[in-house]
């Protein structure tokens, strides 16, 4: 009999610490020893990934499911992930075709959340019955959790949740080294016939854009961004291409790879170290570990991450930035609806300047700071009382990092919605807290360029005169007499409706 094992690559985009790839590996040893017994025994394995059109497509609120620059880095990822399967004498192709006395076991990182699910559902019913077994594999969890496993004595509140018994959570787990990565030949292929028969699909060519179901708009930006010449905007904090190479060459492993990011962030420039202290930043590679897109992907393992955080804390220091690294509720809310005033904060062009220096930011980048997400997004449902979920499919389009679950629960958390104390954030306190000298602003708004310190926050409250000297004429939005808008008119706090809970401004 001929063993084949469909390994369907969704978010694992990588070689290293891959539990599906464990699982495979677990089968080769039995395999490789049934053929000693009977020499008609085969093991191939079919390492397949799927440019599904249904994660292209247009939301019913006419966002893009997927932009632009995440398009591009999943693009760098495939083609990474292509050349480490050639370095172990395999491939990657999108879609497998076997006939005759074969098992294939089709294996995928497990997913949880509703439009992933609804996939895995179709297809199981499209499955042949009795020749073709669908068996996701779990790899979601750093460690075990100390709760049952049933998950019934979990805590609804996350303080509660992570001093289980007066003790940190995180003291109750322990993370598991790394899954081993394969090696040469650990992978074979199916036969070259059997490849073949899935013609016109290849191990050569990534589907041309339009067959993957971007929308026009951004087919157009897609093609600019795939050119093999095309530059990122310079104004951003750093270059972020797809992969699993150079996840590692920002974090550094010690594995078989010339990796450079993980390696750089904290063996190279030591950034790590001082983590805490520099993480709420906005300009800037090092400011924080910039690891979320590729952890997004699957092209980085959060627990090489945390392996290699231990083996640091052993090398050079041990401390606060170290440690650091290492469900909705019913709502009254009535949102307000106004496109305009929603296309300006997508635009950067409200009037507020740290809120439209960064969503200039994530629109020329598909990247945003932490600090800045927390900020603009504070500002959409708390200030302009407009649809947090407007936002959300927003940022599903256009950042890089994008995660269904980390996205939306973030905004369901901006929004006020998840039971506990509604964080307002005070814009202006925000910027002077955390970009003092107006630096940020002024790299994204050239038209703040010449507004000092003083103004470069609040530019509203310039007199006509100080708006002569420093260049910068405040009016109505879409004023061609005007550089900069003033900021709209907002509803005061204390007007709020359906909040029934505490709210503190930060």
């Amino acid at each position: 009999m001929r063993t084949r094992f469909v390994w369907w690559v969704r978010n694992d985009l990588r070689l290293h610490d891959n539990p599906c790839l464990a699982r495979i590996l677990a089968h080769k040893g039995e395999a490789e020893a049934r053929r000693s017994r009977d020499a008609s025994e085969s093991f191939h394995v079919l390492p397949v990934f799927l440019f599904d059109p249904r994660q292209y497509r247009r939301t019913a609120r006419g966002c893009d499911k997927t932009g632009p620059f995440r398009a591009k880095f999943l693009y760098d990822s495939v083609l990474d992930l292509r050349q480490q399967l050639r370095g172990i004498g395999s491939d990657l192709l999108v879609a497998p075709r076997g006939e005759g006395d074969t098992h294939t076991t089709i294996l995928c990182q497990e997913q949880v959340t509703s439009e992933e699910l609804r996939v895995d559902r179709a297809l199981r019913s499209a499955l042949p019955a009795g020749s073709c077994q669908f068996k996701p594999v779990w790899g979601g969890s750093l460690s075990e959790l100390p709760y049952r496993q049933d998950l019934s004595d979990l805590p609804d509140g996350f303080t509660p949740f992570r001093n289980k018994a007066g003790r940190p959570v995180e003291s109750r787990c322990e993370v598991r080294a790394p899954i081993k990565r394969p090696g040469n030949g650990d992978l074979p292929l199916p036969p070259a016939d059997a490849l073949a028969a899935a013609a016109p699909l290849s191990c050569t060519a990534l589907p041309p854009l339009p067959e993957i179901g971007l929308s026009e708009a951004a087919l157009g930006e897609a093609s600019r961004t795939l050119r093999r010449d095309a530059a990122p905007d310079p104004r951003g904090v750093m270059p972020f291409p797809g992969g699993e190479a150079a996840a590692l060459a920002r974090h550094y492993l010690a594995i078989s790879l010339a990796a450079p990011w993980l390696k750089h962030y904290l063996w190279d420039s030591d950034a790590l170290a001082t983590y805490f202290e520099t993480r709420n930043g906005m300009l800037g590679a090092d400011y924080s570990s910039k690891f979320a897109p590729w952890l997004a992907h699957g092209c980085l393992s959060p627990r090489q991450v945390a392996h290699e955080c231990r083996r640091y804390e052993g090398a050079r220091v041990q401390n606060k930035s170290t440690y650091w690294m290492g469900g909705p509720i019913g709502s009254h809310q009535s949102w307000r609806s106004d496109a305009q005033l929603l296309q300006r904060w997508k635009d950067g062009e409200l009037g507020v300047p740290l809120v439209d220096a960064n969503m200039r930011e994530l629109k020329a980048t598909g990247f945003m700071s932490n600090r800045g997400r927390q900020n603009v997004a504070s500002y959409l449902a708390l200030d302009l009382q407009l649809d947090w979920r407007e936002g959300a499919e927003h940022f599903e389009a256009l950042l890089l990092d994008y995660d269904v679950c980390s996205n939306w629960g973030n905004w369901v958390s901006a929004a006020g919605l998840t039971g506990g104390r509604v964080n307002r954030f005070n814009i202006v306190k925000q910027s002077k807290d955390y970009d003092t000298d107006g630096a940020y602003v002024r790299h994204w708004l050239p038209e703040l360029k010449d507004v000092p310190s003083q103004f470069v926050h609040e530019p509203w409250k310039m007199g006509r005169a100080e708006q002569e000297r420093f260049g910068c004429r405040i009016g109505t939005h879409g004023d061609a007499a005007s550089d900069y808008p003033n900021p709209p008119k907002i509803s005061p706090l204390a007007s709020y409706h359906g909040f029934r809970h505490d709210i503190m401004e930060s």
